[in-house]
């Protein structure tokens, strides 16, 4: 539902010439946020156990995985895009919100894109973090998809 919402509201957003940030979009409300958080954690954990190979309902879980941290990143950026315009800015309790949800978003981003390098969901997890700039996190991937990391001048695979 809300990956429908953002679509759709993306798509309209250049039909009408509206620019972020939206005021307080309701697809990215912290509750919302939190929701689809221990979604992703609980798809996760399910997917992580040891059974869930061979059963049926957890081989349709596991591919949801990169659409779940897919929306999991784009409400973060909304809400943050939302709490760092002006209009949020003149409301003095956002001050506090902005500050924790940069602080989550921060430390969210490299465990969700480490869960979909774990799950086999290497592309996606490059894809999030080069949209959302993480680029922190993005040279940790880089470094995690080798057996051996090689000190520039020691390489064996530089030209």
């Amino acid at each position: 539902m809300l990956q429908s919402a953002t679509d759709y509201r993306n798509y309209n957003q250049g039909v009408y010439g509206i620019d972020p940030p939206l005021i307080q979009p309701w697809t990215s409300e912290p509750v919302g946020i939190d929701i689809v958080s221990d979604l992703f954690d609980a798809t996760t954990k399910l997917v992580d156990t040891p059974s869930a190979s061979s059963s049926p309902s957890m081989r349709t879980l596991r591919p949801q995985l990169p659409e779940l941290a897919g929306v999991l990143f784009a409400s973060f950026h909304e809400w943050c895009a939302w709490l760092h315009s002006p209009l949020a800015a003149s409301e003095p309790s956002n001050a506090r919100l902005q500050t924790e949800f940069d602080e989550r978003f921060k430390l969210a981003r490299p465990v969700v894109l480490d869960t979909l390098r774990r799950a086999g969901f290497v592309e996606q997890a490059f894809m999030l973090a080069e949209k959302y700039r993480d680029f922190r996190t993005l040279a940790g991937l880089c470094n995690s998809e080798r057996e051996k990391v090689y000190p520039p001048e020691a390489n064996p695979y530089h030209e």
